[in-house]
């Protein structure tokens, strides 16, 4: 006798074999396997995931390289930080909504201006928010 649900289901037609309609409690816990995105680019900027830190601490780095294993999938990538490059498995890199593709000199260009003080906004150039 199977313990309280576990037992094969009897309201069907009997079309269907017994194997499928049983509940088994290793099938309950398993998650589909995780698929992991291929949609990394060349210049995309990345956060680099360690076990012993925190998640506000891990590097941030652009992927500069792919590196295929030997059944041509990418499992490295060369990844550059602030300090160094490293190689890093693609489990270990996690996507930022942030696209560097965008031409941002424009940006960086009146960042800069601001900082040795040429150009700055007057008074009367600021909006009031209300």
């Amino acid at each position: 006798m199977a313990p309280p649900g576990f037992e094969p289901d009897t309201c069907g037609t009997g079309s269907q074999s017994t194997s499928h309609s049983v509940i088994r409690p290793g099938v309950l816990g398993q998650n589909p396997k995780r698929r992991i995105s291929n949609s990394f680019k060349i210049g995309q900027v990345v956060l680099i995931g360690s076990d012993n830190r925190k998640r506000i601490d891990w590097p941030p780095g652009v992927i500069t390289e792919f590196i295929p294993g030997k059944d041509k999938q990418v499992r490295l990538k060369k990844v550059k930080t602030s300090h160094c490059t490293l190689l890093r498995l693609i489990q270990r890199i996690y996507s930022l909504e942030v696209d560097s593709s965008k031409d941002l000199s424009n940006s960086f260009t009146y960042l800069e201006e601001q900082r040795r003080g040429d150009n700055a906004p007057n008074r009367s150039d600021l909006r009031d928010i209300s």
